[in-house]
């Protein structure tokens, strides 16, 4: 697994997390050189999987507000779509983003480590 991802798949699908930190510089949606290695590895995974739909969903740390949360969630999920959507060679597959800012943290708030788990993409495929 690269760093950077972690994994919280199920028996029905499989859900790829990835790192804000590794994709992402701060406060930016463009992706970095090194996200383009881990994102080709997720699109190997959707091209061999049965999904036909891809769920991509960003999230943010709590620092700052909804205001900027929001739209940068919303920003660096569209960038992973249009990665994946030049990096999926099957077709027939959908690809659905969806910014929560801070929304549904999985580490605290009130640690760096916590925030650094909350900065994340969620990318959610069919097995």
């Amino acid at each position: 697994m690269e760093s950077g991802t972690s994994r919280a798949d199920s028996s029905e699908e499989n859900q790829v997390i990835l790192s804000s930190d590794v994709l992402f510089e701060l406060n930016e949606s463009d992706l970095t050189p090194e996200a383009e290695e881990i994102l080709k590895g997720v699109a190997e995974e959707i091209d061999t999987s049965s999904a036909t739909t891809v769920h991509i969903d960003g999230y943010t740390d709590n620092t700052g507000d909804d205001s900027i949360n929001i739209p940068l969630s919303e920003a660096r999920a569209e960038s992973v779509r249009q990665a994946l959507e030049e990096l999926v060679t099957r077709d027939g597959i959908q690809f659905e983003t969806a910014g929560h800012g801070s929304n549904d943290p999985v580490g605290n708030n009130d640690t760096e480590e916590g925030r650094r788990k909350n900065r994340r993409v969620t990318v959610t495929f069919a097995k």
